[in-house]
């Protein structure tokens, strides 16, 4: 059997405070080891296609780990009011692997279950107002991790005008460059 069935990614809802929405696609170890050097992020490419008034946002990242030691994180997204989540990827070992919807319970069961195992497992929720995290495990010492989401949302008028905003702030917890940054919007 491949790696990758064995795999499970999950996705699910659960409400909370997003105190986290000013940062911008981005991992946080956790819990954080004594001496650690923060993930860099290698790449951070944004595809934007806007048809009408309807707007999908495709996010590939790349995450590398410099440390010498394997670590657990938190992939932190904050999304606008009205988005909804259609897509989430992890790159393992070289191969995508799709995100599943799963009710709550279930969902973190299975994934504590794997990383008990040494599985690469990610769990992606909901966290309420306008943010989405993911718990991420393993990050490998010296290797990189590619996360891929994907969100529609509906863009207002008002005046005849539409406005679509895409925030790029993750100094809060880098002060690394960004190694790749490209965005591409299609009108």
């Amino acid at each position: 059997m491949k790696r990758s069935t064995r795999i499970a990614m999950l996705i699910l809802l659960v409400s909370g405070f997003a105190h986290f929405a000013y940062a911008q696609g981005i991992i946080i170890p956790t819990p954080q080891p004594p001496q650690f050097t923060p993930l860099t992020i290698e790449r951070h490419h944004v595809t934007i296609t806007i048809d009408n008034q309807l707007a999908t946002t495709k996010i590939d990242q790349i995450f590398a780990n410099k440390n010498r030691f394997q670590l657990e994180g938190t992939y932190l997204f904050p999304l606008p009011d009205d988005a909804a989540v259609s897509d989430f990827a992890m790159y393992i070992d070289g191969e995508r692997v799709k995100g599943e919807l799963l009710p709550k319970d279930k969902a973190r069961q299975i994934y504590e279950g794997i990383v008990r195992r040494s599985q690469d497992p990610a769990l992606l929720e909901y966290i309420g107002m306008r943010a989405f995290q993911a718990r991420v495990f393993p990050i490998p010492a010296n290797v990189e991790k590619r996360i891929q989401l994907e969100y529609s949302q509906v863009i207002n008028i008002d005046a005849g005008l539409a406005k679509y905003s895409y925030p790029l702030r993750t100094e809060k917890f880098t002060d690394q460059p960004v190694g790749s940054l490209a965005i591409s919007i299609t009108l």
